[in-house]
């Protein structure tokens, strides 16, 4: 009776569960469930990246700045 739904990883079709109560399924295979997992996780690894090469971008002094802290008064 479940209607059959395509995997949110790979598009294969998700074959029918023998007992039909529970959480549908989202992938068709472990091995897609670990792929898309692992595809978020290096998602989530870039954007901490990017967001920490902003930042450092954002912290950089100009010479002049950095004069300025090592000889008070220059």
């Amino acid at each position: 009776m479940e209607d059959r739904i395509s995997c949110a990883y790979c598009g294969g079709l998700i074959p029918p569960r023998p007992d039909p109560r529970g959480r549908r399924a989202k992938y068709c295979s472990d091995a897609c469930r670990a792929a898309a997992s692992r595809e978020r996780a290096n998602k989530r690894h870039a954007q901490e990246v990017e967001a920490a090469r902003l930042q450092a971008a954002l912290d950089l002094k100009t010479p002049q700045e950095t004069l300025a802290e090592v000889v008070p008064g220059a």
